[in-house]
């Protein structure tokens, strides 16, 4: 049997003007000690062609069994839902690595849960996996490991809730916080993270079935009508979220999608200094996760 490695190859073009930028933050979070949830970076080169007048920079990744999104869309083809126990070690998994970036004073800025679905070949990926447990949870029962990549639009050296100038453009839409999409000052801080991964949580707990925003105009209109109400979840848009389980928050018997709409609040909050941090957002998943596996037997999810 080939003990040969299989790694991810990420090309972009020179022209844009996220290369240097993806390349600092790799260095910086994949320096030890590096993360488990972060994709890791081995090396990078740069190509000229200068019969064809072109740059490009390759980079050396990780190589994962697929997105976030791919996984979602088999779950959505078969007509299955997220299993509760397992959308809540997904959630933990990404937010570990989010706080990892964080501890290393980057904000993301373009969170998603995929928009690629090459293997071989990596543009742009948010969510990847890779199959066995992480040394970080490794009481984590769907044994699989997610990963945070794709840190072309990321921004660095932010301190705590610093603001800094930030480009309309950057993100993707649906995703992008108000902050980033505000045409007389658009910036960015750590919590304009939260933002996307309410998004992110949203499509988890629907199975791929609904976006929290249809568009940017969309996000824009919930930030200019303080009456508009924030996206909820409804009772049938997860059966397997229905269950009632003890709050962390308030010890009662609440269902989980019930739960989660209070946590979808604290994400879709329009000014981004009032909404939850990522070390706040994990702390709760992980006290869910503790209730969730509380007398429960030791069994592994299906995937």
């Amino acid at each position: 049997m080939s003990n040969r490695k299989v790694y991810a190859l990420k090309l972009v073009n020179n022209s844009s003007n996220s290369v240097p930028t993806e390349i600092a933050v790799l260095k910086d979070i994949c320096a030890g000690p590096s993360d488990e949830h972060i994709v890791h970076a081995f090396d990078y080169w740069f190509n000229v062609d200068s019969r064809r007048m072109t740059s490009r920079t390759f980079i050396k990744l990780q190589r994962c069994e697929g997105t976030l999104g791919d996984y979602l869309a088999k779950l959505e083809d078969s007509g299955s839902s997220m299993e509760a126990l397992l959308f809540v070690e997904i959630m933990i998994q990404i937010l570990h690595g989010v706080c990892h970036c964080q501890e290393r004073k980057v904000v993301h800025r373009d969170l998603k849960e995929s928009n690629s679905t090459s293997q071989l070949i990596i543009y742009s990926l948010l969510a990847l996996f890779v199959y066995g447990t992480c040394s970080c949870h490794p009481e984590h029962r769907s044994k699989m490991r997610w990963l945070i990549s794709d840190f072309g639009f990321s921004a660095q050296n932010l301190n705590s809730d610093s603001f800094v100038v930030s480009y309309q453009g950057r993100g993707t839409p649906r995703y992008r916080a108000p902050e980033l999409l505000r045409s007389s000052d658009p910036k960015v801080c750590r919590r304009s993270d939260t933002w996307s991964i309410g998004c992110i949580l949203f499509k988890l707990a629907t199975t791929n079935k609904r976006f929290a925003f249809q568009s940017d105009h969309d996000v824009t209109d919930f930030d200019l009508r303080p009456g508009r109400a924030a996206p909820k979840l409804d009772v049938t848009d997860n059966v397997n979220l229905q269950q009632a389980t003890s709050c962390p928050t308030t010890g009662r018997l609440i269902p989980l999608w019930e739960q989660i709409n209070h946590i979808l609040e604290r994400c879709f909050t329009r000014e981004p200094e009032y909404r939850a941090t990522v070390v706040e957002l994990k702390e709760r998943f992980e006290s869910i996760w503790a209730v969730l596996t509380q007398n429960q037997p030791q069994q592994i999810i299906a995937i």
